[in-house]
C-alpha cells in the first residue's frame, strides 16, 4: 500500500503520475488531506498547481486510461484550502463519465453555484442512471463498499448509515452557529433529493418518525439561496413529507 508521505512528496515533486494512478482508499485520502493542509503557503501553493496542470494536461489528451488519476486529482483539489472552482466548473461541463461528473459536482458544491446543482439535479429523475449512480455513490462511501466503482445499490441493503448521515446533516442548519452549518447548508439540496431517491426505490419506512421531525423542521427560506433553489428545496423537502404515514 502506498504511504502518505509518498504521495505528498509526490505532488510537491511533480511525480503524480506514480502516486495517483492507484486507487486511495478513505484512510489515504484523510491523512494526505490532513498534511497537505499543514504544508507552508508557498507549498500549498505548489502542490496545488502541480495537481492543476497534471489534470488539464489529462483532460487534453482524454484518455480512458486516465480515470484513476483525473479521479484522484479532482477529489484532492476539490476538498483543498483553495479550490479554484471555476477550473472545476469548465471540468464539469466538459466531462461525460458519470463517476468523474459526480466528483466533480460535490467538489463544486461548497462554492453555492446553483447552475452546476441545478445542471446535475436534473439528471435525477427516477430510475435513471444518475439515479442509480448517486444511490450506489452514497451506499459504497457510507458503508465502505470493497470497490465503490463496481457496486450498485439493489434496493435492499441496509440504507441506514446514508440515511442518518443526512438527518444529522440537516439537524445542523436548526443552528446557525454550528461550525459545520455552511457545508451542511451547500449540501442541503442535494441530500433532500439523495432522500427522495432511496424512499422511491424502497419505501416511506426508511424514515422514521423522528427522521421526517428533523426534515419538517428545517427552515422553508435560505439567505445563501435564489428563488429558484429556494422553491427546489421546499418542492423537494414537500415530496418527502407527503410519504409520512
Amino acid at each position: 500500500m502506498i504511504e502518505c508521505d509518498e504521495i505528498v512528496n509526490g505532488i510537491l515533486e511533480n511525480n503524480l503520475t506514480e502516486v495517483f494512478n492507484i486507487t486511495h482508499t478513505d484512510d489515504v485520502t484523510n491523512n494526505v488531506r490532513a498534511r497537505l493542509d499543514k504544508l507552508s503557503d508557498q507549498d500549498i501553493e505548489k502542490a496545488k498547481r502541480n495537481m492543476e496542470d497534471l489534470l488539464l494536461k489529462l483532460y487534453d489528451r482524454s484518455s480512458n486510461e486516465d480515470f484513476l488519476m483525473k479521479e484522484n486529482l479532482i477529489y484532492y483539489l476539490g476538498r483543498s484550502k483553495r479550490v479554484n472552482y471555476p477550473l472545476l466548473k469548465a471540468l464539469y461541463y466538459k466531462e461525460e463519465n458519470q463517476y468523474l461528473k459526480l466528483n466533480l459536482f460535490f467538489s463544486i458544491l461548497p462554492s453555492f453555484d446553483e447552475s452546476v446543482e441545478f445542471d446535475f439535479i436534473k439528471k435525477l429523475s427516477l430510475g435513471s442512471s444518475y439515479d442509480i449512480l448517486l444511490r450506489s455513490w452514497t451506499m459504497a462511501f457510507f458503508d465502505n463498499a470493497e470497490n465503490p466503482y463496481e457496486y450498485v445499490d439493489n434496493g435492499r441493503d441496509d440504507i441506514t448509515n446514508a440515511i442518518q448521515a443526512r438527518i444529522k446533516r440537516f439537524a445542523i442548519l436548526l443552528d446557525k452557529n454550528n461550525p459545520k452549518y455552511l457545508k451542511a447548508l451547500a449540501y442541503l439540496l442535494i441530500d433532500l433529493n439523495v432522500i427522495w431517491l432511496f424512499i422511491n426505490s424502497r419505501d416511506e419506512n426508511i424514515l422514521s418518525s423522528s427522521d421526517y421531525e428533523v426534515i419538517e423542521e428545517l427552515p422553508d427560506t435560505y439567505e445563501k439561496f435564489s428563488e429558484e433553489k429556494t422553491k427546489k428545496v421546499l418542492e423537494t423537502k414537500n415530496k418527502i413529507l407527503s410519504k409520512r404515514k
